[in-house]
């Protein structure tokens, strides 16, 4: 718990993440909302999310590079 408070101290958003929030397909996207909404809330602006990209997708080169955070205004 000691870096955890050091993380909090230094303004870090800490989120914790179990095997069973890996486990499914269903608990893995409850994990991405549950990550996004932090995001927004830190940003003060609502993060999109968006279907997973498979691994070839993930693979591809040629895949545009996009900003990181898709921001819905």
């Amino acid at each position: 718990m000691h870096r955890r408070r050091l993380l909090d101290e230094l303004g870090w958003d800490v989120v914790q993440v179990t095997a069973a929030d890996m486990r499914t397909e269903g608990d893995r996207h409850a994990l991405v909302l549950r990550v996004a909404q932090h995001i927004s809330l830190r940003l003060g602006r609502k993060v999109r999310v968006r279907a997973p990209l498979s691994v070839k997708q993930l693979m591809d080169g040629r895949r545009s590079v996009e900003a990181r955070w898709a921001l819905v205004s």
